[in-house]
């Protein structure tokens, strides 16, 4: 047994204190790269220096004493040391091999490297990595923090969650090895720059702090994703994709590649979409958020709408796809009807700067709500208008389609009309109201031949079961049509 009530001083050499240790009102003291190597049961370290040296545990089981140390080991091949309080760390900590670190309710806080052969078992304690980390061994957490703020290594090593614990990461991230995190943890990239997220399956996934967050490589969340304001997520050519809740205060960037949301989707903040795909499988509410196109990328909404927030409607493409679903009153670039099933209802006034198309199988229910058309109508699919005006500015083409007007609803068509489908012919009223224009052979309920000049060619024998106007300025030409 050793007592010390006095002073040890150790400078490069070696203290091995195979038994019972007590400091208990002594003093060891380093001053140069010595060691203190401790065997057995450690009632006190006096006090210890923490500007220099190293104290190894390299007993069986044993208890390491709270303090504040320079280096510490925890050795001796097969053994557990437990944390007998709170252990600060001035310098560098090591774990070898077959050796595990039991917390044990305590706070351990390291300010210079970390390296783990063992096993670390953080629990629901607060482990606080300093310096940079390199994980071969493992690293439990239950519902306690594991906070990195230098890099992390994790290659050849294993990170397990078995509750709702955190794992912080601060600096630049290498590998997080073997992450064990089924139906448990949050892995959060906190640093407050730019920083990698690696290639891997989280449960919980945050982006904090600030900088932008670029993925590595493709990343799964099983459960919830999150970015934080200031924060941008840059898909770069990887796949992201999101089976729970998603919520965005920040950025989430999605370049040519796959985001794919299965949960709810809260966007109070930005996604910026180039050439990719975002697959909203889920309900999505985009209020007080901003949704801009850069590209020709598609966003594909499968299910309830609550806002699109501010929509950009100078590129890109969306797409309900679901079965019944409201079309989100606004201005759009290009919109599509589709799912191959379904009533799409507008829920508003809606406004399509681009391409409009609704798919085979598929109805889109107007009602009262006017929808406006600046590029190429395609329908293959239903319409459906009530007492709104479909105003078709564009190609027109409803081959396959059907076109069904069921009060004093209006079809306006103001360019070429390749066909009019199947063309309900007792309500409402069919526009032309281009320049020169060919109107098509079909029974109408009422005609207009409109606009405020030019010439409209009767296709064929034609049948107007209520109403024709012929507009001031224009020549409705029937010559060729054989009646």
């Amino acid at each position: 047994a050793s007592d010390i009530d006095g002073t040890m001083t150790i400078s490069t050499g070696t203290v091995d204190a195979n038994d019972i240790f007590d400091a208990t009102n002594g003093m060891i003291t380093f001053t140069g790269a010595g060691n203190l190597t401790l065997d057995s049961t450690v009632t006190s370290l006096g006090t210890l220096s923490a500007d220099n040296g190293t104290v190894t545990y390299d007993g069986i089981d044993q208890t390491v004493f709270a303090n504040i140390y320079y280096n510490l080991t925890a050795g001796g091949g097969s053994s557990t040391k437990t944390l007998g309080g709170a252990v600060t760390v001035a310098g560098g900590l090591i774990i070898d091999a077959s050796v595990t670190v039991d917390m044990n309710g305590n706070t351990l806080g390291v300010t210079g490297t970390t390296d783990i052969d063992g096993v670390l078992d953080v629990a629901d304690n607060i482990l606080t990595l300093g310096g940079a980390s390199n994980l071969d061994g493992t690293m439990t957490i239950s519902t306690g923090t594991v906070d990195a703020n230098g890099s992390f290594d994790a290659t050849s090593g294993t990170i397990t969650f078995s509750d709702a614990g955190n794992l912080n990461l601060a600096g630049a991230v290498t590998d997080l090895g073997t992450l064990t995190s089924v139906g448990f943890g949050t892995v959060t990239y906190d640093g407050a720059g730019d920083q990698a997220i690696v290639e891997d399956i989280y449960y919980n996934l945050t982006a904090g702090s600030g900088g932008i967050k670029t993925l590595g490589g493709a990343v799964t969340v099983t459960n919830d994703l999150t970015i934080d304001t200031d924060v941008t997520i840059a898909m770069d050519t990887h796949d992201l994709s999101v089976t729970n809740a998603t919520d965005i205060d920040g950025t989430l960037a999605v370049a040519g590649n796959a985001l794919t949301l299965n949960g709810e989707s809260d966007i109070d903040g930005t996604i910026t979409i180039s050439t990719g795909t975002v697959d909203a499988d889920s309900t999505f509410d985009a209020t007080g958020g901003t949704i801009t196109f850069t590209g020709t990328g598609n966003l594909t909404l499968s299910s309830t709408v609550t806002s699109l927030g501010t929509l950009s409607t100078t590129n890109g493409t969306v797409t309900y796809d679901g079965v019944d679903q409201t079309v989100f009153s606004g201005d759009y670039y290009s919109l599509i009807s589709g799912g191959g099933s379904g009533t799409k209802t507008l829920g508003g006034s809606v406004i399509v700067a681009g391409d409009f198309t609704i798919d085979a199988g598929v109805t889109t229910a107007m009602g009262a709500n006017n929808l406006t058309v600046a590029g190429a109508a395609t329908i293959p699919g239903t319409i459906t208008i009530d007492s709104a005006t479909l105003d078709a500015n564009g190609a027109f083409d409803a081959t396959g389609g059907t076109i069904t007007i069921t009060g004093a609803g209006n079809l306006t068509l103001a360019s070429t009309v390749e066909s009019l489908g199947t063309l309900s012919d007792n309500f409402g009223t069919v526009t032309y109201d281009g320049v020169d224009q060919e109107v098509l052979t079909y029974i109408y309920n009422n005609i207009v031949i409109g606009g405020s000049s030019g010439t409209k060619t009767l296709a064929g024998a034609t049948t107007v079961n209520s109403n024709l106007t012929v507009n001031v300025g224009v020549t409705f030409d029937v010559t060729s049509s054989g009646d």
